[in-house]
Parts: C-alpha cells; sequence; structure tokens
C-alpha cells in the first residue's frame, strides 16, 4: 500500500486514530485522501500523523473534528479541501489561509464559529447548510482569485443581500458565477446570479 496514490476510508472512528496516521505516514506518495467517520457524530482524530504526506492534494475529510490536526499547515500541496460535517469552534481559515496552492473549498456544516480569513489562490467557494450564516463572511471582497461560489441551504437573508442591489452585492461583484439554492415554502429555489 505504501505506492497508493489514491486512498478512501469510510466507517472510521476515533478509536481508528493509531492505526489510521501510521497507515497514512507510510504513505508517501498519496495524492487524494478521503477519510470519513462513521457518523456524522464520531469524533475524528488525526494527530497522531506528524505531517501531511508531501504529494497530497486533495483531501476529503467527513465527521466530527474537535479541531483542525496541528500539520494542516504543512498542506503545501494542498488544491481542494473539504470539511465536511466537521462542526468545529475554532477559526480554521487561519489555519489554512496561507496555503499557497488552495484553489478550492468545500464546506458543509464545517464551523459553528465566526468566519474571517482569506485565502489568495482560492477560486470557488461553496457554502452550504450554514443557517446562521446572516451575511457574506468577512473579508470575501478581498478574495480577488474568487471566480465561482454557489449558496445552498443558507438563510433567505444572505440570499436577499447578495441579489441585485442587496446590502452584500458589491462585495462579490468581482465573482463572475454565482449561484443560489434555498427552502421556500414551495421547495428549493434554483437560481444563478449571473
Amino acid at each position: 500500500m505504501t505506492q497508493l496514490t489514491r486512498l478512501g476510508l469510510s466507517n472510521v472512528s476515533e478509536a481508528d486514530e493509531e492505526d489510521l496516521c501510521k497507515a497514512i505516514k507510510s504513505m508517501k506518495l498519496i495524492e487524494q485522501l478521503n477519510v470519513m467517520a462513521t457518523d456524522e457524530n464520531e469524533l475524528l482524530r488525526l494527530d497522531g500523523l506528524l505531517e501531511a504526506p508531501p504529494l497530497l492534494n486533495t483531501l476529503f475529510i467527513t465527521g466530527k473534528l474537535q479541531r483542525l490536526p496541528h500539520w494542516f499547515p504543512s498542506l503545501h500541496s494542498l488544491s481542494y479541501l473539504a470539511l465536511l460535517w466537521s462542526r468545529l469552534t475554532e477559526d480554521f481559515l487561519r489555519c489554512i489561509q496561507d496555503l499557497p496552492n488552495l484553489a478550492k473549498l468545500w464546506l458543509i456544516n464545517s464551523y459553528v464559529g465566526n468566519e474571517e480569513g482569506a485565502m489568495p489562490a482560492l477560486t470557488t467557494l461553496d457554502i452550504w447548510e450554514c443557517m446562521e450564516l446572516k451575511k457574506l463572511p468577512q473579508g470575501i471582497e478581498h478574495l480577488t482569485n474568487l471566480k465561482q461560489s454557489t449558496f445552498l441551504g443558507v438563510p433567505d437573508e444572505l440570499i436577499e443581500s447578495i441579489r441585485g442591489e442587496g446590502i452584500d452585492h458589491s462585495k462579490i461583484k468581482h465573482i463572475s458565477d454565482i449561484g443560489y439554492r434555498h427552502k421556500t415554502k414551495f421547495g428549493w429555489s434554483h437560481a444563478r446570479a449571473r
């Protein structure tokens, strides 16, 4: 398994940390890693890994995290990061904002605090299932390379603020492709702002 470049693991539990991290450490050629917990309430622990695999460019973590693993700032090759159901309370953007090659960030129920930070290479930002997000994340107007953004399952107030002449519209005028989908009393509404 030391020659693998892609690895996907499901049904991972908190008790698997030592074996999981030992296995990942031996995979020096791994480029894509997908780790999924047994369910959305299972805590994933990845701190047993001392440093990130050097070639890792795609990382999907699905499951609850107490905190981001300490090796996140060493993900220098990472271009695509997905944090799904991690429900972090710490400001994780501070840990990833300086990753030099991060271009795509996918978040679903990943954060339960205030969001702030800047990622200069980010080209795609999708925000899903953040019903407490009433306004755009602070600093989004400074993400000058952002080309595409989709908002799914966010409050109506946020959608109204980014459409037309809404209060937040000027913050995202540099994004060429903006879409949103939100629940109405008649079902799901789909639209593209541009």
